[in-house]
């Protein structure tokens, strides 16, 4: 078969199509998590918004008999604007706030940002399922088996996927702007379009030259424009904000704002370092308190924060040998050493000082080193990833790092007027997850509540006095700690009124049962849209055992149905296997996430891996057989999905099963789990 055959040009537009897809469905949702500095939850939502537009835009193309008719000039058509439509995309993602009448650094509710989502993706997504439809009616013209069109269409399409899995998770997203990945997907379009127009004489002499030179032309112009509209866009995403830098890397968005001389560094729309003048009160709270309350404190192990001042007030004592710093992302350092003040940057470069990027949960577990004082410097989790630091199996981990006498702290919000029920039980979470791991556990209220926690440290016995005593031995001369700060701190009648509103019997916090996350979700969403509040805590008092009977009330009704009607049984199995393969999915990326901790880095890689199972499993049962063994098939993959589901419950609900695994570990179990799920899906 000559390459330059019309079947060839099919199978070539079918992989360009798989590549497109997820490249361009990959760096989409990266756009929308950067603009409101999304979690996991907001992965699941993009990812079936994108899956029902597709649906939607398959179906609907499927309704036009000229998409069958002339297949080759609709396949063009629609590639030049799927591909033209992908940089919008990208353009509208980064001017959403301006455009919705949010400031660029407030957050959004789960509502805002579903709804923004809906309206970024649904075009694009819809064009790329169109896009499907047309390929197989390529297929159904230039193949000897019309019959086998999906099916081939299919194959190929996943071929792509898998391949753009991997460009996207490996190339594009380290190593090229949005807007350039843009730009090459118009390339990779305009050459698929090219290929097909010149191996089918009809759309040559039909005049369908105008979209593969159009894609052509538009990839060179964005080349040459990607930059001018990398700094419009940024512009418009920070709403005339003073933006000096704007990175992505592996993990997320790094952007830094100048204000009236103070820097203000974002990762993914979220404030976590404002230099040189950071929030000293926090950073001399979280230090001091903990290595006063130590006798003589030499190792220190900080986890995140540190290039928020933590490291300097920390290197005021003398007595420190040596502090191990963690920073998952090294371009959150990099663009702080641009910007930073002589005194953060000589915090850094102290001999002192040692910097690992690494996660600090991999770390912790391959840790042989023992500290004195334990400092976890990021804020309180929003996502899957910060909540692995503060979850009881991490606590653990942490005790166990500790010498005699040593303590572990952090900060939480806090109040000295009132406590709301979800201040409330975020607290108190906190507090119980603590007391589950340690014997000692201290809480400081005020606007920022103190926690600490040590196993052999009397921490109860501390007062203000003797703690000032050693303020003042030491040398050390903070700004605001003080011999009278300290009393303030330790005011009976503050302490006896925080523990009258927090009580002990709060929910533990886990890695696989998130309370406090979904605690800061449910905060941050009533915060911003109060008529939420209802409905947020009927959802927070869902149980899955609460919803069972109503699962098996309306598989009841369904098998009731398809007795009196079977057209409803087959609609009704496709439903529930793609909710299921969908649901079981992102179980397993949220557990690559728990113990990886690097999830966003690698999606790419994730979705191809189960498009790889679905290949699979679709291939091996596309073979023309008689009804029986169709239907042993598929009973062959409910049971399957069965088992699958029986044995993740077994293996997550093994003890110590998240602290265990190492990162390689996780790819090795959670890859093959994905690829066994598309398989029987």
């Amino acid at each position: 078969m000559p390459l330059l055959s019309p079947l060839n040009g099919a199978r070539a537009c079918a992989v360009t199509l798989g590549v497109s897809g997820i490249v361009a469905q990959t760096v989409l949702l990266r756009e929308i998590l950067a603009q409101f500095g999304g979690n996991e939850l907001y992965i699941g939502l993009i990812i079936g918004i994108w899956i029902a537009a597709e649906a939607f835009g398959a179906l609907l193309a499927g309704r036009f008999a000229f998409v069958r008719r002339l297949p080759v000039a609709v396949f063009l058509n629609l590639t030049l604007l799927f591909s033209l439509t992908f940089p919008l995309s990208i353009f509208l993602a980064r001017s959403c706030k301006i455009i919705a009448g949010l400031p660029a650094d407030q957050a959004a509710t789960v509502a805002q940002v579903v709804t923004i989502a809906a309206a970024l993706l649904i075009l694009p997504a819809m064009l790329h399922g169109a896009q499907f439809v047309a390929a197989t009616a390529l297929f159904a013209a230039f193949s000897a088996d019309p019959q086998s069109a999906a099916g081939r269409t299919y194959a190929f399409d996943t071929v792509g996927t898998i391949a753009g899995g991997g460009l996207v998770s490996f190339v594009l997203l380290p190593l090229l702007t949005a807007f350039q990945s843009g730009a090459l997907l118009l390339f990779i379009g305009g050459a698929a379009s090219f290929w097909l127009w010149q191996a089918t004489p009809a759309a040559r002499r039909s005049g369908s030259i105008c979209p593969p030179f159009a894609l052509l032309l538009a990839a060179l112009l964005l080349v040459a424009g990607a930059g001018v509209l990398e700094r419009v866009s940024h512009t418009l995403q920070w709403q005339g904000k003073e933006l000096l830098s704007s990175r992505n890397s592996p993990y997320q968005n790094i952007a830094v704002i100048r204000n009236q001389g103070q820097h203000t560094l974002y990762a993914d729309g979220r404030p976590l370092f404002t230099f040189p003048d950071a929030d000293i009160e926090a950073a001399e709270l979280l230090v001091h308190l903990p290595l006063l309350s130590h006798p003589a404190p030499r190792k220190v192990l900080l986890l995140g924060g540190g290039a928020g001042g933590l490291l300097t007030e920390i290197l005021k004592y003398g007595t420190i040998q040596r502090v191990d710093y963690l920073e998952l992302d090294p371009v959150i350092l990099e663009s702080i050493r641009k910007f930073a003040d002589p005194a953060s940057l000589e915090a850094l470069a102290d001999p002192r000082v040692r910097i690992h990027y690494r996660d600090g949960r991999e770390f912790v577990r391959s840790c042989t080193s023992r500290y004195d004082v334990i400092l976890i410097g990021t804020p309180l989790p929003e996502n899957l990833q910060e909540n692995r630091y503060f979850s009881m199996e991490f606590f653990r981990q942490l005790a166990a790092l500790l010498e005699e006498s040593g303590v572990v702290a952090t900060l939480a919000p806090g109040s000295t007027a009132y406590y709301g029920p979800q201040m409330k039980r975020i607290t108190e979470s906190l507090l119980a997850t603590f007391n589950a791991a340690f014997v000692h556990t201290l809480v400081i209220p005020g606007e920022q509540n103190l926690f600490m926690a040590a196993n052999s440290l009397n921490l109860e016995a501390l007062s203000a006095e003797e703690l000032g005593k050693r303020l003042a031995a030491r040398g050390v001369r903070p700004r605001l700690i003080t011999g009278e700060h300290l009393r303030w701190l330790f005011d009976p009648t503050q302490l006896v009124w925080f523990h009258a509103n927090i009580v002990s019997g709060g929910v533990v916090n886990r890695d696989l049962e998130p309370y406090l996350l979904a605690r800061q979700i449910f905060q941050r969403s009533g915060t911003f849209s109060p008529g939420l509040k209802p409905m947020l805590e009927r959802v927070g008092r869902l149980k899955a055992v609460s919803l069972l009977p109503y699962v098996v009330l309306l598989a009841a009704v369904f098998a009731l149905l398809s007795g009196y009607r079977p057209k409803v049984a087959l609609p009704y199995l496709i439903t529930t296997t793609g909710f299921t393969a969908m649901i079981l999915e992102l179980a397993l990326f949220f557990i690559f996430q728990l113990v990886h901790g690097a999830m966003i880095q690698t999606i790419g890689l994730l979705i191809a891996v189960f498009m790889a199972g679905l290949l699979c499993g679709s291939m091996l049962t596309a073979a023309r057989s008689v009804a029986s063994h169709d239907f042993r098939r598929l009973v062959a993959g409910e049971a399957g999905f069965i088992l699958l589901c029986g044995s993740l419950v077994l293996l997550f609900s093994q003890k110590g099963f998240t602290t265990a695994l190492s990162a390689m570990a996780a790819y090795a179990l959670i890859l093959p789990l994905l690829m066994l799920c598309g398989f029987l899906a």
